[in-house]
């Protein structure tokens, strides 16, 4: 996921699900001048996450410890716009679409949103197919762990599975 962000120069990233910050600290290290939001909702992960950005002097992350729903309007009221963003916490149908849709939100027309583990359960399936299905997402790759959306507009609607 960092050599996306470093191929699309994405300068402003969104993270739900913290975990322990290994993912954050590669997103943050991807380019200069990258801005990293994340969000944890459990205390003592957020915690060994900040203890993880201070190891790895990473000061350019900005850890949210509340819930995605509390975050996510936070963050548009606040007319937040990110270029990437990777969603990979509550692997329900449900919660991934919601969450999907409120990233759309916080977004702009060549946005990169990455979901975690959409073979994970068939309700994550289930969420990939609609997502990929979204009138949003011009360009969508399965790479069986994860999928890739971009949303760029003027293109025609395409797509890929790879399998390795």
């Amino acid at each position: 996921m960092s050599n996306l962000v470093s191929y699309y120069q994405c300068s402003n990233i969104l993270e739900l699900g913290t975990s322990l910050g290994i993912t954050t600290a590669y997103l943050a290290s991807a380019r200069e001048h990258v801005n990293v939001s994340t969000i944890e909702a459990c205390p003592q992960i957020s915690k060994i996450a900040l203890e993880t950005f201070a190891k790895l002097n990473i000061d350019n992350v900005t850890l949210h410890n509340k819930p995605f729903d509390e975050v996510l309007p936070e963050l548009y009221k606040k007319k937040s716009i990110f270029d990437f963003i990777f969603i990979d916490g509550n692997h329900t149908k449900e919660a991934t679409i919601r969450y999907f849709n409120q990233c759309l939100k916080l977004s702009h027309k060549e946005s990169i949103i990455v979901l975690d583990d959409i073979y994970l359960t068939q309700e994550m399936n289930q969420a990939w197919t609609e997502i990929v299905a979204n009138e949003n997402v011009a360009i969508s790759i399965d790479i069986y762990k994860f999928g890739i959306v971009f949303l760029k507009q003027g293109i025609v609607k395409q797509h890929f599975t790879i399998r390795y």
